[in-house]
């Protein structure tokens, strides 16, 4: 269970987060928070 917690666990992790982010839903969803949060570091900068 400890193999779970360390280095291969966070590789298992990261595999099926991008696995799960590639989907059609996130293919706008993440870019457009991208964006945003791009303007609102520019706006607050000013």
């Amino acid at each position: 269970m400890g193999v779970l917690a360390g280095p291969i666990g966070w590789v298992i992790t990261g595999a099926l987060v991008s696995i799960n982010l590639a989907g059609p839903a996130y293919r706008v969803t993440v870019p457009a928070c991208v964006l945003i949060a791009t303007l609102r570091l520019k706006l607050k900068a000013k």
